[in-house]
């Protein structure tokens, strides 16, 4: 991540992007991209909202990256309004996202997996398949590949069989 990049599409000094990337909790000499999801629904949807910090590139849609909303399972949103937000928003200082997310890619799709000590619908949080055809979820999948957070896992590993994004 480059640093006076982000300074500049967040219009920011010296002294504030340093503040920005401590308060943030993103690495302040060396940022390192990152995912995180809100733990509050928005409006009361099944909505997910994810976002990430890493360089903007071609496929990101914000100044510190990339940001959408994936409608998913009522368990996943229960589950999220059930943990202690632990992170700040990139876009704000409201503290309302944790981390922990990881994409993993297997040959017949895509999983968000969010590890966390509390038991989701896996033992280490919770699992997600991606629908890899929607284009929300292609567009993040190309940024977190442009910021090496896609986690390929060798072929003829099968996909574990959980819930799906809607």
């Amino acid at each position: 991540m480059e640093i006076k990049t982000l300074q500049k599409e967040l219009g920011m000094t010296d002294g504030q992007i340093t503040k920005w990337l401590a308060e943030h909790n993103v690495g302040k000499d060396e940022p390192q991209a990152t995912l995180q999801i809100r733990v509050t629904a928005t409006g009361g949807l099944d909505l997910a909202h994810i976002q990430g910090f890493g360089n903007r590139g071609s496929h990101g849609n914000r100044p510190y990256g990339f940001a959408d909303k994936f409608y998913v399972e009522s368990n996943l949103v229960s589950w999220l309004g059930e943990r202690e937000p632990t992170h700040l928003s990139f876009a704000s200082e409201q503290k309302c996202y944790i981390r922990g997310c990881c994409l993993i890619e297997y040959d017949e799709g895509v999983t968000l997996q969010i590890e966390n000590e509390n038991a989701g619908n896996v033992a280490s949080g919770y699992l997600l398949a991606l629908n890899k055809d929607s284009m929300k979820v292609k567009a993040l999948l190309a940024w977190a590949r442009e910021n090496d957070l896609v986690t390929p896992v060798g072929s003829g590993v099968k996909m574990p069989r959980v819930p799906k994004e809607e």
